[in-house]
C-alpha cells in the first residue's frame, strides 16, 4: 500500500496519547505545514488513510474543496 503521508511525518518515538495502544507515535502535517493526526504502527493504516488524498500533494489549498455539503 502506498502511503504518501509518510513523507510529511516525523518524530518517530514520541511518547504520548496516540489511539490507547500505549506505543510511540508519529506525528503527521499535510502538504502545507498544518497538523493532520498523530499516529503508532497499531492505528496508522486505518486513521491516516482516511484523509483526502489531496492533503498530500504540493501545491493543495484548502479553498479548492467547497464546503457546502460538510455537516459541521
Amino acid at each position: 500500500m502506498d502511503k504518501p503521508w509518510r513523507s510529511y511525518s516525523y518524530g518517530a518515538g514520541v511518547s504520548g496519547p496516540c489511539c490507547g495502544s500505549g506505543k510511540d507515535r508519529s506525528v503527521c502535517k499535510d502538504a502545507l505545514g498544518n497538523f493532520v493526526a498523530y499516529f503508532c504502527e497499531d492505528c496508522e493504516d486505518q486513521k491516516m488513510s482516511g484523509y483526502n488524498p489531496d492533503i498530500w500533494n504540493r501545491g493543495y489549498r484548502y479553498e479548492d474543496y467547497d464546503d457546502e455539503g460538510l455537516d459541521w
